[in-house]
């Protein structure tokens, strides 16, 4: 039997399609199959090139001259078959294959669903590969392209009902139990805010926590204050997470309702909670201005 020729650079390859050599190009992804006539090219020379049609990744989008994937998505694809040893029968694999398809319509990180796309290729050339059957390759691009579809019309969803709704503390706050107990008997939800209420407490305020209030001007926004004070008719809000992107926006649009609606509001942040017997009595005095504070 005659030895093969590397199909990339002519050289003895064995009883392999391509030598030692591109082996190891193909590792770096500067080698890679055709999709469309099984031989072995370089990959910034392309093969088949008129054949196809993709001038983007069908995973990330982003620019690709050959084929169905870019160069970084290829490299993930080749390290994910790696993992696939050859080892499984066709009804294992094709079980995998629709498996791995039905969690990606579930799933809502972007990056998860890219590396999920990446796995059901490889998953479609295992079955190729290591049984000859085309069955999950031909059904490919339509999976992906349903996928796809899913996921960008619930992104698309979600980000309109995001603009429609209206303001919803309730299930915000579901992410931190009230499970501080102060003084006065309240459970609040962080320590700060156990600080906040203890020095209201102790200063003789009589003051609700977590009240509901009603913004005229958009009636159906539910809005808890996080402290409430009938003496002065004034709000507290403790502002107390501002690293948190998605809390820094609801922040901006409570503000925004408090200050359309022409309420009293004290705001606090957390370096103003280790100094409330400074701060609390001089934004106090602006709506308390009979009381005296210890």
């Amino acid at each position: 039997m005659s030895e093969k020729l590397c199909q990339i650079c002519g050289k003895p390859s064995g009883k392999y399609p391509i030598c030692l050599e591109c082996n190891e190009l193909k590792e770096k992804g500067l080698v890679q199959k055709c999709e469309k006539c099984g031989k072995w090219y370089l990959t910034e020379k392309g093969c088949c090139e008129k054949s196809i049609d993709h001038k983007t990744c069908v995973v990330c989008e982003a620019e690709t001259k050959y084929g169905p994937l870019c160069l970084d998505c290829y490299k993930e694809k080749e390290s994910y078959k790696k993992e696939l040893k050859g080892d499984r029968n066709v009804h294992e694999i094709k079980d995998h294959y629709f498996s791995q398809r039905s969690i990606l319509y579930k799933i809502k990180n972007p990056e998860y669903i890219k590396r999920g796309i990446i796995r059901l290729i490889a998953i479609s050339e295992e079955l190729s590969l290591y049984h000859n059957d085309n069955y999950l390759k031909d059904r490919l691009m339509k999976d992906i392209d349903d996928i796809i579809k899913y996921v960008n019309a619930r992104k698309e969803e979600q980000d309109q009902t995001k603009k429609t709704n209206t303001f919803d503390d309730v299930d915000y706050r579901k992410q931190w139990p009230a499970e501080h107990l102060c003084d006065d008997g309240h459970y609040v939800r962080s320590y700060s805010e156990m600080l906040i209420d203890n020095w209201l407490y102790h200063n003789g305020i009589v003051h609700a926590y977590e009240k509901s209030v009603l913004m005229n001007t958009q009636p159906d926004a539910i809005v808890l204050a996080d402290f409430y004070i009938p003496e002065g008719d004034v709000y507290i809000e403790f502002w107390g997470l501002n690293d948190d992107q998605n809390y820094l926006e609801r922040k901006e649009k409570k503000l925004k309702l408090y200050k359309e609606n022409q309420l009293n509001l004290i705001s606090l942040e957390e370096g103003d909670v280790k100094r409330l017997n400074d701060i609390l009595p001089r934004k106090l005095r602006e709506y308390l201005k009979d009381r005296k504070f210890k």
